[in-house]
């Protein structure tokens, strides 16, 4: 499963979510996965992007959360990256972070150990746009949703910087 948002200047203008159904032992239930950004490292003041975008290098906390999640289950990112397309498959991207492995510039702040998962990286630009006044691009993130006795078993590096 995977969740998607649009970016300016290197960061994402708008948030996205995702309703997914979940299947276990006990029966089925409806999860919405939610992709949030925010201003500050707690996680608590939601990133207002500026009518010209952002500065370069400023700091992006990204924010993955389930809601309607059962206790048995967290949320797992195996990868996100960024692209200058909504559809990446015939675009250029940038790896933040693949399964045991992260780009230098980001650090992994949570994965797989609750209902949401957090990383943070300074805002970019691509080499496509650098001659452009406002740059944008696409924030995408390929989510599991792992049982936690078997979360240990998928998670990425997690050292922080």
């Amino acid at each position: 499963m995977g969740l998607h948002g649009a970016a300016v200047v290197g960061t994402i203008t708008s948030q996205s979510a995702s309703s997914i159904a979940v299947k276990d032992n006990n029966g089925s239930f409806i999860s919405t996965l939610s992709m949030e950004l925010f201003s500050d490292v707690n996680y608590g003041k939601p990133l207002i992007i500026p009518a010209l975008g952002l500065e370069l290098r400023t700091d992006i906390y990204v924010q993955v959360k389930a809601a309607n999640l059962t206790d048995q289950y967290h949320v797992l990112m195996d990868r996100c990256y960024a692209s200058i397309s909504s559809l990446p498959t015939n675009s250029t991207f940038f790896n933040l972070f693949v399964s045991c492995s992260q780009d230098q510039m980001t650090t992994m702040h949570e994965n797989g150990d609750s209902h949401h998962a957090r990383f943070s990286f300074p805002a970019f630009r691509f080499l496509e746009q650098q001659n452009q006044a406002v740059s944008s691009y696409y924030l995408h993130c390929i989510i599991r949703l792992c049982e936690i006795s078997t979360c240990n078993d998928f998670k990425v590096s997690q050292g922080s910087k």
